[in-house]
């Protein structure tokens, strides 16, 4: 369901974020040109984002999707900005978290979810979970105790299934 979206024409983003942009897009041509601009140019922060940690740049990576956020913070594409941004984070502050079973799992999930790419260290990071608690393997567990959002409910499901 999440896949890389540069899999799917540019003009099926443009079409899409018009729609899903909060308050515009459905009055006057003008507003739906500029969304289109906007989309255009949010496409591109994130091609390049990726294009940068596919590079080992990960400073201009965060940069990258940090500008995504901020410029655009109301299309649909800020949202894979914004994961793609704690993601290098986390990375940045991962030694400090070893040991924190809960960060590890939920990166598992989102990783295998959001980056497929990603599916070897999503397992690198499930292992890690569960050297410290095997409870995350259990959905029902988490969805009692840990209240994720649905989103990453969805997530570790998905990954708990392989599927």
């Amino acid at each position: 369901m999440y896949g890389r979206i540069s899999t799917l024409p540019p003009e099926w983003y443009t079409s899409a974020l018009t729609l899903l942009r909060c308050g515009t897009g459905t009055g006057t041509g003008t507003g739906l040109r500029s969304t289109a601009n906007e989309a255009a140019d949010a496409l591109q922060l994130l091609t390049s984002a990726r294009e940068a940690v596919d590079r080992g740049q990960h400073d201009q990576a965060l940069e990258l999707y940090g500008r995504l956020v901020s410029d655009h913070p109301d299309l649909a594409l800020a949202e894979y900005g914004r994961i793609g941004r704690a993601m290098m984070l986390y990375q940045d502050e991962e030694v400090v978290m070893r040991g924190a079973a809960e960060v590890h799992a939920a990166l598992a999930a989102l990783l295998y979810a959001e980056r497929p790419n990603l599916a070897l260290r999503a397992e690198e990071e499930w292992n890690l979970a569960c050297l410290f608690d095997t409870r995350y393997s259990d959905l029902v567990w988490v969805q009692t105790n840990k209240h994720w959002p649905p989103r990453m409910i969805a997530a570790l499901q998905k990954f708990l299934t392989l599927s």
